[in-house]
C-alpha cells in the first residue's frame, strides 16, 4: 500500500490477519513506522521511547500503557476519537494526542500512525522536508 498526499510517500505491505483476535504489538508498530520516509526510532536510554521524523515525535510508547500515543489534527479530532471509543486520552501529552490501544483494529492503528506522521512531517520547515525526501530517494 502506498499513501500519497502532500507529504512523503509511505509504503508498507498489509498482511491479512487470520483471526480477529490477533492484536498489534510493539514490533508491528515498529515495522509500520520504519517504512515512513526519514522516520527513526529514538534512543529509549536517553529519550522517550518513540518514533521521530526530523527530530520531532510522531509515535510514543510507555512502560505502563498497552498501545501507542499519536498526534491528531486537533483537540477536536482527539475528542471525537475518544468519544467514539477509537482511542483514549494520551497520558501526559497535549490534548491533541491520543492513545490507540494495541487491541484496536490493525487498519485503525495504521491510519492513526500515518496521520500522526503526516501532521509532524508537514509541520517541519520546508528545507528539512526536502532534505528528508532527497535522503530517502538516495536510499531507494
Amino acid at each position: 500500500v502506498s499513501c500519497l498526499g502532500a507529504g512523503p510517500r509511505v509504503s508498507f505491505a498489509i498482511e491479512p490477519q487470520v483471526a480477529h483476535n490477533i492484536h498489534m504489538n510493539r514490533t508491528d508498530i515498529d515495522h509500520i513506522c520504519k517504512a515512513f520516509s526519514g522516520a527513526k526510532p529514538a534512543d529509549p536510554a536517553t529519550e522517550l521511547d518513540s518514533w521521530k521524523v526530523g527530530g520531532k515525535m510522531f509515535a510514543c510508547f510507555g512502560d505502563r500503557i498497552s498501545g501507542v500515543c499519536v498526534k491528531t489534527q486537533s483537540v477536536d479530532t482527539a475528542h471525537m476519537l475518544i468519544d467514539a471509543g477509537a482511542a483514549t486520552k494520551a497520558p501526559y501529552f497535549h490534548a491533541s494526542w491520543v492513545l490507540v490501544s494495541f487491541e484496536a483494529a490493525e487498519d485503525e492503528i495504521r491510519h492513526r500512525l500515518v496521520a500522526s506522521y503526516d501532521i509532524i512531517f508537514k509541520a517541519l520547515p520546508k528545507r528539512h522536508r526536502e532534505d528528508i525526501l532527497m535522503s530517502t530517494d538516495d536510499h531507494a
